[in-house]
């Protein structure tokens, strides 16, 4: 009787172990960030990363080699796409909105949401490349040259660096002039983070000529 007692107090504990760590794993949330500026940090990677072809309104999803958490999603997968954002969904949007907003799209990292054309064919590319070792790499997308839709083949350069495990996410504008005034320094451009559910976002701006050469944005989890 002590040991069949014994037995189910050791599988109890087992069991309630075992649980503990999926809740710990599903679990995992974030429910704000910390936005302040960086200092310029552009790490290029156009003859290092990995090239991918995007024309007008497309996307690619690529895997990134490690788990990464925005606000309440996790996945080692994300979407590329043309016009200057990262998603956890698919589709490629190229009308900008103001953020929060429960309309597609969501699950979004938006360092220069815009109606950019990265056809290869106007001079513009993309790249992504994981750099470092685990359990502190970082994965980055780069946009070289991308033009805007209306303003073909001035381009420009910025990139989006994601690091594991701390899950910081960090925006590097290396050229944001279009060469047009009311497109510059996205003028007509969201940036910022949104949520899966559209309902909570930190926005750095919307449709406001904030961006200038050499910025840094962190946008740093929030303990």
């Amino acid at each position: 009787m002590y040991n069949n007692l014994k037995k189910r107090i050791v599988i109890f504990i087992i069991i309630t172990v075992i649980i503990f760590l999926i809740k710990s794993v599903e679990g995992i949330q974030i429910t704000n960030y910390l936005l302040t500026t960086t200092p310029s940090n552009f790490i290029d990677i156009s003859s290092t990363g990995t090239e991918i072809t995007l024309g007008d309104d497309t996307y690619q999803v690529v895997n990134m080699g490690f788990d990464f958490t925005l606000y309440e999603n996790t996945s080692n997968n994300i979407t590329i796409t043309s016009n200057g954002y990262l998603t956890f969904l698919t589709g490629s949007f190229f009308g900008n909105i103001d953020i929060p907003d429960p309309s597609l799209p969501n699950s979004v990292i938006a360092p220069f949401w815009d109606d950019l054309n990265p056809n290869p064919f106007f001079g513009g590319k993309v790249y992504y490349s994981t750099l470092g070792v685990s359990p502190n790499r970082i994965f980055i997308v780069q946009y070289n040259n991308v033009p805007h839709f209306d303003s073909i083949p001035n381009g420009v350069t910025f990139q989006v660096k994601l690091y594991e495990s701390s899950n910081d996410i960090e925006f590097q504008y290396l050229d944001v002039l279009f060469n047009n005034s009311t497109l510059d320094n996205g003028s007509s451009a969201t940036i910022g983070l949104e949520n899966f559910y559209g309902s909570k976002a930190v926005k750095f701006s919307f449709d406001q000529p904030s961006l200038f050469n050499g910025l840094g944005l962190l946008f740093k989890v929030a303990l």
